[in-house]
């Protein structure tokens, strides 16, 4: 039998909702991402650690990227015509 949790670690509020249902207390959570690293860290205990996986894309990359993303995207307000 396995209890699925759904929080959403993605949001600070998510975090603190993960945080007042005492998550990390059961023993049942194996994995959870977020990119608002301080905040999440706050679910974490001596007795209830973590590990921290870093996916990050190279600076020239993303600055390329969005060169040609607001080159096309007109909905943005960096639009140039």
């Amino acid at each position: 039998n396995k209890i699925i949790y759904n929080m959403d670690t993605s949001t600070i509020a998510g975090i603190s909702k993960a945080k007042s249902h005492n998550l990390l207390s059961h023993d049942m959570l194996d994995v959870f991402t977020s990119s608002h690293l301080h905040e999440a860290c706050t679910l974490l205990s001596p007795t209830h650690g973590g590990r921290l996986f870093v996916m990050m894309r190279h600076p020239v990359e993303r600055e390329i990227s969005l060169f040609y993303y607001l080159g096309k995207a007109e909905w943005e307000d960096g639009y140039r015509e």
